[in-house]
């Protein structure tokens, strides 16, 4: 009887504990539905893959948020682009796909038909928040090659950045498996890890200079990684026939945050915050994209010429996300970039 007593206690508690889960979860899918800023914060417009880990959820639709039936942010589109109209696809990372109802792609886009009137330019946002240079390439490999883009301009590198050097001694790449496909699934599961983020982002920043062993440690550190994951992608979307061009990272980090940018700023995982090994990882980082760039003669769309001043630089958000400002002044600075070669373009396409 008592061990009968006691079965029934834990069946009850299970089913209030189920019940409880239950209810927080369709709390939180309602608010995620009408917040655009929060449900990609916590990833409910994501779904999971078996090699990136994660993907944008297809056919997906919330405030401020349409994901088309290929998984790709924005309307619905031709696999096969129009032979006599000009394709473009961005490849990037939350950077490229912030802020969702109207990022850089899509000042481009209207900037570009502005200067090429009663010409059908397409431009294609190939971005998921979270990918690395990894997981870009990856999904090229997967689809993107399938969409046949006139121009590809590549602007990744953030993630890298963040997670890829020797001052994260988490595992970097853990196995996909099926328990945790299932819980990525549920947004319970991922609320505790946006509120752990944003307690990251409220510690203040350590500003003292490297150490020697820091500084040893930095000089040792090459992300070849970035670098083939780059080339590959370069070489291939050039095989393709696709004209490459490659953006620059411009960031709070990339000059002298002042203390207002300091409390915007986060850090990647293993860098405590401390802003000199912040800035000499993105440093090695940002000279192996030169290398790139020379290397496999590409010309590369430099954004940070036009944030040097902290005037400038009020349009981010946080260390590399910014507004629907910056998505304005990046546009219009790519668009007047691009112009003549897409002019040249349309040309020979006659």
């Amino acid at each position: 009887m008592e061990k009968k007593s006691w079965l029934k206690i834990i069946v009850i508690n299970l089913v209030i504990a189920l019940s409880l889960v239950t209810i927080t979860e369709i709390i939180i899918r309602v608010v995620a539905a009408r917040s655009n800023v929060f449900n990609i914060n916590i990833g409910a417009a994501m779904d999971f893959h078996p090699t990136r880990g994660t993907q944008l959820k297809a056919n997906y639709k919330a405030e401020g948020i349409s994901i088309n039936s290929y998984g790709i942010l924005g309307p619905e589109i031709e696999l096969k682009p129009n032979p006599s109209g000009i394709r473009i696809l961005t490849i990037g990372d939350s950077t490229s796909f912030h802020p969702q109802s109207r990022n850089y792609s899509r000042v481009l886009e209207d900037k570009l038909k502005e200067f090429f009137p009663g010409h059908n330019i397409e431009v294609i946002v190939g971005a998921v928040p979270g990918y690395n240079s990894y997981k870009a390439l990856d999904w090229y490999k997967e689809f993107l090659y399938k969409l046949n883009p006139d121009i590809t301009i590549i602007y990744i590198g953030w993630n890298d950045i963040l997670s890829i050097h020797p001052f994260n001694k988490t595992e970097l790449f853990r196995q996909n498996i099926k328990t945790r496909s299932f819980l990525q699934k549920l947004y319970v599961v991922r609320l505790p890890y946006y509120f752990m983020r944003e307690y990251e982002r409220k510690k203040v920043a350590d500003l003292s200079p490297l150490s020697a062993e820091e500084r040893n440690t930095i000089n040792h550190f090459y992300p070849y990684h970035y670098s083939n994951n780059l080339k590959i992608m370069i070489e291939k979307l050039k095989n393709q026939g696709s004209v490459v061009y490659l953006i620059t990272l411009p960031g709070l980090i990339t000059y002298n945050p002042t203390n207002d940018e300091l409390k915007r700023m986060y850090y990647g995982v293993g860098m405590n915050n401390k802003l000199a090994l912040y800035k000499a990882v993105y440093n090695k980082y940002h000279k192996v994209l030169e290398e790139v760039a020379t290397s496999t003669n590409t010309p590369t769309i430099d954004l940070r010429e036009i944030i040097k001043s902290p005037e400038q630089r009020e349009i981010f958000t946080d260390t590399m996300h910014f507004n629907i400002a910056g998505s304005e002044v990046f546009g219009n600075y790519i668009a007047n970039y691009l112009k003549a070669d897409l002019n040249k373009m349309i040309i020979r396409k006659r």
